[in-house]
């Protein structure tokens, strides 16, 4: 006997329309849930016989919805699922206190960080439970095993948040991502002072874009010694204070843009270390001074005017 067709199907075969298929941010919402139902179900062993069994069924329901939905992201991803790897719990808390010190429940894009309600026909999921490769604007990379440490563990590699609508300020455990090499939370709307300490213990930061936002306070202390810094753009806030000498020491640097801030003094006459330098702009500020970047010959912009 032929299985009966739904009005649902018959219109939608009139209508020459197809089923829609989830999109790959719908596929990894409904893994982490059901990932996170398995780790509940395996929390709760039962104490009788029957309780186990009815557990092992629910464990069982639960890890094949999760592998159900590992093969449906690669349908509609066009890439394989990969677990990513552990990551330490100290930098997870960090982005959590960014969400929460930026009112990241007003963002534009919140995906993977909020949770979601359950309903009958879906699982729950907690706020901050989906692993931190899948949120929105965060890359994840692993370390390499070693002879001495085996273990293949994650880092936080970048935050990438421009214009999305952060509200609030940059809380200080910020520093414990220490293997940071990209941070862009330009063309939002954060107060308040960068973190005394952010740029010495973000040691392996290379590009660093807070600009255009209401920062105040003074620009912090650069990591010097060996900085990776290659991008430095503070541009259109409210910073003060002086530019801190040892940004000549930042050999790597190729773009330094203070501009149109309130900072004040001389220009470090430490800049003309700066070798690599390519782009500077320092405009739109109370500093005097010149610049000695004679011997910087393939300087392309050098912006002067109104210091």
């Amino acid at each position: 006997m032929a299985a009966k067709t739904s009005a649902a199907e018959l219109l939608s075969r009139m209508s020459g329309k197809k089923k829609l298929e989830p999109s790959a941010r719908d596929v990894l919402l409904e893994h982490a849930a059901a990932s996170e139902d398995l780790a509940r179900c395996k929390a709760s062993r039962g104490t009788s016989e029957a309780e186990k069994a009815a557990n092992q069924k629910k464990i069982n329901a639960a890890w094949g919805a999760q592998i159900q939905w590992e093969d449906k992201y690669k349908f509609s991803s066009g890439d394989k699922f990969r677990q990513p790897p552990e990551l330490p719990v100290v930098e997870h808390g960090a982005l959590v206190d960014l969400f929460e010190a930026s009112a990241g429940y007003r963002w534009k894009d919140r995906f993977g960080w909020c949770g979601r309600l359950a309903t009958p026909s879906r699982l729950g999921l907690d706020h901050f439970s989906m692993h931190c490769a899948f949120w929105h604007g965060i890359e994840v990379e692993a370390t390499k095993p070693t002879p001495t440490n085996p273990k293949i563990r994650g880092f936080i590699s970048a935050v990438m948040l421009k214009g999305n609508d952060l509200e609030g300020f940059i809380p200080p455990t910020m520093s414990n991502l220490p293997l940071l090499c990209s941070l862009n939370l330009s063309g939002n709307h954060l107060e308040g002072p960068i973190p005394p300490h952010l740029f010495q213990s973000l040691r392996f930061l290379e590009i660093c874009d807070l600009s255009k936002n209401m920062l105040s306070g003074p620009v912090p202390a650069l990591y010097a010694e060996g900085s990776l810094l290659r991008e430095l753009d503070l541009h259109s806030n409210e910073l003060e204070g002086t530019v801190p000498p040892a940004i000549g020491v930042c050999e790597h640097l190729v773009l330094l843009d203070l501009s149109m801030n309130q900072l004040q003094g001389k220009v470090p006459s430490t800049l003309a270390g700066c070798t690599c330098l390519r782009t500077l702009s320092l405009h739109t500020n109370q500093m005097s001074g010149e610049v000695g970047l004679r011997h910087l010959l393939l300087l392309r912009l050098l912006r002067r005017r109104h210091f």
